[in-house]
């Protein structure tokens, strides 16, 4: 499985209002994920090995959403390591955002 297709596989059985880079959907629940940077692994003036990072965005109006707990289950059993970076609540939107990092080797 190519780096781009771990989040996208392990987080649509889960969220199905999924998008890449931006929310093509408004009505939460919806989850947004973007790689943001590479880091390269290098051996004899080559790179043998990248690994790709990114958020995942979650937006929901549920305090304490289920859905929470079900895409970090979703995330343990995908090929990345990942962590809760923030939870926010948007003041406009009144939107509760959670935002996860992940990394993913390129396989």
């Amino acid at each position: 499985m190519r780096w781009y297709d771990v989040i996208p596989n392990a987080i649509l059985p889960v969220i199905p209002n999924l998008s890449r880079y931006e929310a093509v959907k408004k009505k939460p629940p919806y989850a947004v994920w973007a790689e943001d940077d590479a880091s390269g692994l290098k051996a004899n003036n080559r790179t043998v090995e990248r690994a790709f990072s990114g958020t995942l965005d979650f937006f929901t109006m549920k305090e304490n959403d289920p859905l929470v707990a079900c895409i970090e289950t979703a995330l343990n059993g995908a090929d990345c390591t990942w962590y809760l970076n923030s939870v926010q609540h948007e003041e406009e939107t009144k939107y509760i955002h959670y935002e996860w990092v992940w990394s993913v080797c390129d396989s």
